[in-house]
């Protein structure tokens, strides 16, 4: 289980630097009264993450009867790695010029003005972003070849949760300590992400992705 852990740190690392998450609770937290929709959007965001993994982990068939490596995991993990390193170069692709301040999306704008039901919603339907999407699924796949008892895939899926979901706690709690003294550190981080995002984002995947395919071919070849 240990080693299992080990294997999903780079991957949840990926998934707490993925900006939008991060960019979207910050929005809540600095509209009007946000305690209650900051804490619905964490009641959103963490289970539905830690419901992909499952499912993902869950896939009937994909691993083998062993704790090594099977071929069609090899496969899957060489076609995701594949995947993250072509939503990396677009991300690079889209990233603004010098001197240009990205426009943020629409749905960002209302995110300060959501209440505590909405604010779940979005948590949740932000896993689907298919960069989320992506590397929730390898951490599936990473506890699916694990050969772990339920109660150890439930745990490891866990502490990928909490670990890829550091960076949303994290100006949550800060908020919770600080009150309206954190809000104006918690505009001027959201204005530096909305503006860099897409160039965190692209380093990031194509490194997770160049290493998840370098995994997939040592075992095909």
């Amino acid at each position: 289980m240990v080693n299992t852990i080990g294997e999903l740190v780079p991957l949840a690392v990926a998934v707490a630097a993925s900006p939008v998450q991060i960019v979207a609770a910050i929005a809540i937290l600095t509209g009007d009264r946000p305690r209650r929709p900051a804490l619905a959007f964490l009641a959103g965001w963490m289970p539905a993450l830690l419901v992909v993994v499952l499912a993902v982990s869950a896939i009937p068939g994909l691993y083998g009867g062993s704790a090594s490596p099977s071929t069609a995991a090899a496969w899957a993990r060489l076609v995701l790695g594949a995947l993250l390193v072509v939503v990396a170069v677009k991300s690079w692709r889209s990233r603004p010029g010098p001197g240009e301040v990205p426009e943020p999306p629409a749905w960002l704008e209302r995110a300060e003005t959501l209440g505590p039901a909405r604010s779940f919603v979005l948590g949740a339907a932000l896993v689907a972003n298919p960069k989320i999407l992506l590397l929730a699924a390898g951490a599936g796949m990473v506890i699916g070849q694990a050969q772990l008892s339920a109660a150890q895939q439930l745990g490891t899926a866990v502490v990928f949760v909490a670990l890829g979901s550091s960076t949303v706690i994290a100006p949550v709690l800060a908020y919770l300590a600080g009150g309206d003294r954190a809000t104006t550190l918690l505009a001027s981080a959201r204005r530096e992400l909305v503006q860099h995002s897409a160039a965190i984002t692209a380093a990031v995947l194509v490194i997770l992705g160049a290493v998840l395919i370098g995994d997939a071919i040592e075992v095909l070849l």
